[in-house]
């Protein structure tokens, strides 16, 4: 009589022999299961977001007379209710070089820094914040590029005109549309981060998910790349966002993450 059968395998797959081993079959071949398949969709995630904004730059939409109207507007009404800080505090820092250049150095590297830094943490360390981290950043990335499209807004550097309402370069207009001043970009990308690591982070590293907004809204009205109305259009596409993914779960039966892990 044959040994008993401990993989539960039908009779078929499982010989009388004494030296019979378990038949099974190979699943088919799918590359979006396979370690590089599973690499290349993760990055999917945040490339094609990514490059929505050449792709904003390529097509212009609006025009430069509109958008600056629509930034002297904005700004005018802040300066009506009382809040038009952004002078002031932009002239603090061209006031101290060193502090400017701190500050524009943050503007540029922890941008795309931070996130890739969360993203590669994220994906080591707790796989289903991950998937969590990368669909809320497509969703609120999504959502900022069709404000862009819809309403183009002169940064708020070209309203003040005091010398650093420049453009940009070639180089970088071609990557950046520069009128998409609303919402900012970059307080975008500190929410999410924010979100991220306030879910999954051990409490003594949360103070990262306040101190990491709070310094990027710091830097981009020091730097006169946006306004405080930019920045808290920036919280309202965040969300946005999250509506969104609620939304979207609450379809498919999906309780959405709290911390880092999905519920069905």
């Amino acid at each position: 009589m044959g040994p008993p059968n401990p993989t539960g395998l039908a009779a078929s797959a499982w010989s009388v022999d004494d030296d019979a081993r378990p038949v099974t079959t190979a699943p088919p071949h799918d590359t979006a299961t396979t370690p590089t398949g599973a690499r290349l969709t993760a990055v999917a995630w945040f490339l094609l977001p990514l490059a929505l904004c050449p792709f904003v730059a390529l097509l212009r939409p609006g025009s430069e007379r509109t958008a600056m109207a629509r930034a002297e507007w904005l700004f005018a009404w802040q300066r009506s209710v009382g809040i038009a800080v952004e002078p002031a505090i932009h002239q603090w820092f061209r006031g101290r070089p060193v502090a400017l250049a701190a500050l524009t150095m943050f503007y540029f590297a922890a941008h795309l820094g931070a996130l890739i830094a969360t993203a590669c943490w994220l994906a080591a360390r707790h796989p289903a914040g991950f998937v969590s981290f990368r669909r809320s950043f497509a969703v609120a990335q999504v959502l900022t590029v069709v404000a862009y499209l819809a309403v183009p807004v002169a940064p708020l550097r070209m309203v003040l005109d005091d010398g650093s309402g420049a453009g940009g370069r070639e180089w970088a207009r071609s990557i950046q549309y520069e009128f998409a001043a609303v919402p900012s970009g970059h307080f975008v990308f500190a929410l999410v981060i924010a979100g991220a690591v306030w879910r999954c982070a051990p409490a003594r590293w949360r103070w990262i998910a306040v101190a990491h907004p709070a310094c990027t809204a710091v830097v981009v009205v020091g730097t006169a790349h946006h306004s405080l109305v930019d920045v808290a259009a920036g919280a309202l596409i965040v969300l946005g966002a999250r509506g969104v993914m609620v939304a979207v779960a609450r379809i498919d039966g999906v309780t959405p993450a709290v911390d880092g892990h999905v519920r069905r």
